[in-house]
């Protein structure tokens, strides 16, 4: 069993945590706009960012919104959006999933309602990642996700029997989303430090799971989402720590050595 004070929170003040953020996901923006380009949707060119035995984990370049012209801006300009990338998965170089769409992955959570705890330690992550809290340099010195590997053993363990997808490969597949999502809305002149993007999406998601948990609203998160913006219905954090009770403070440091 891993230890629960893993998945605790270093504070219960949002601000805080997107400070811890900050300078995470701008680093993330600066490398993921470096990579290199193809030269259309049909001739991509993709950069390895995580590798799950024969899956490997990349993003294409360009992205379908590289082409359109009419994405909004902030200051209310419409263009194109020329950092965008697709998400993508890819085994034995044929491309098993890119669609990245928010009723694709409410299947892979709806999927999981055999497993609540595993749904349950999802939806701690999920918060966690909201704020890159399990982000750390690689020896490339870019930041990338790390998974506890003892909480991951223990989601493996939950859902054993279930082979409608690798619950690693999910996780880098939501935090690869997530990078993006902080790309388009930089670059379409939005201030990532107040909500938008990676931490709207994650806590998006993790609204949701408090619903198939039973411990949200349905019609409340369903009604919040056809709101502006749309699609969007981010978990506050007070209510994160009712439906994850695992992410309450405790008196160890987010980098204890337990939790390493």
């Amino acid at each position: 069993m891993f230890n629960v004070e893993c998945l605790s929170l270093p504070s219960v003040k949002r601000k805080k945590l997107r400070d811890i953020a900050l300078i995470i996901r701008q680093e993330l923006i600066i490398e993921a706009t470096g990579f290199n380009s193809g030269v259309s949707e049909s001739d991509k060119t993709y950069t390895e960012i995580y590798r799950v035995k024969e899956i490997k984990l990349a993003y294409g370049k360009p992205g379908k919104e590289f082409f359109l012209t009419t994405v909004r801006y902030r200051d209310g300009s419409i263009g194109s959006n020329p950092n965008d990338m697709t998400a993508t998965l890819i085994r034995n170089n044929e491309i098993v999933a890119n669609d990245g769409s928010f009723q694709e992955i409410f299947n892979k959570f709806k999927a999981l309602l055999f497993a609540p705890l595993a749904l349950e330690l999802l939806g701690c992550l999920l918060v966690r990642n909201a704020y890159c809290l399990d982000h750390r340099k690689d020896e490339n010195n870019n930041w990338r996700y790390y998974i506890n590997p003892e909480i991951l053993n223990q989601l493996h363990t939950l859902i054993e029997h279930n082979e409608i997808f690798d619950i690693e490969v999910f996780l880098y597949y939501l935090d690869m989303i997530a990078v993006n999502e902080d790309v388009k809305y930089q670059t379409l002149g939005y201030d990532i430090s107040k909500g938008v993007g990676r931490e709207n999406n994650m806590l998006t998601y993790a609204n949701l799971i408090g619903v198939l948990l039973n411990r949200v609203d349905f019609i409340k998160f369903a009604g919040g989402l056809v709101r502006k913006p749309i699609g969007i219905n981010a978990i506050s954090l007070k209510m994160a720590l009712k439906v994850f009770p695992q992410l309450a403070p405790t008196r160890h440091n987010l980098f204890d050595s337990q939790c390493i």
